[in-house]
């Protein structure tokens, strides 16, 4: 879900994918909406996740309208990629490991910037060499913005 709301393009949100819904093979692939007020039990922790990420993308326009560069950094457990619009950068890493990732980058555009997590308000400062090292938390991301 991190990916899609930070990549190009609209993000797809399957119904209910924002509270759990799950299914089982065709034809019961997808299961009943569970609404609270009919004695269902919506994940209301994953929606408030997901209502965090629309929201990110909706604060920052170099998220939904912003070029993407090739990775600059790409190996079997983390890609990084940057976007920018206007003066607005943002520096989108994930990984699929399953421990956290400590992560240096050369980014020499950025030297001396302060990088906001969009998540959590985190900083992380850029190096007046261009260096920024951080972390990314295991299975997930960060979206590290320049503004």
């Amino acid at each position: 879900m991190l990916v899609q709301m930070s990549f190009p393009g609209a993000p797809a949100i399957f119904y209910g994918d924002e509270v759990g819904v799950t299914g089982g093979p065709d034809p019961y692939n997808r299961g009943t909406y569970p609404w609270a007020d009919k004695g269902g039990d919506p994940d209301t922790d994953m929606l408030a996740i997901f209502k965090q990420y629309i929201a990110m993308r909706n604060a920052h326009a170099v998220l939904r309208r912003g070029s993407i560069d090739a990775p600059v950094l790409l190996d079997d457990n983390r890609i990084v990629l940057v976007r920018t619009l206007d003066d607005a950068v943002a520096v989108t890493a994930f990984t699929n490991a399953t421990s956290d990732q400590e992560t240096t980058l050369s980014l020499p555009d950025l030297a001396g910037k302060t990088l906001t997590d969009a998540l959590d308000s985190s900083t992380v400062t850029v190096g007046t060499d261009g260096a920024v090292t951080f972390t990314i938390p295991a299975l997930s991301g960060r979206v590290l913005i320049a503004e």
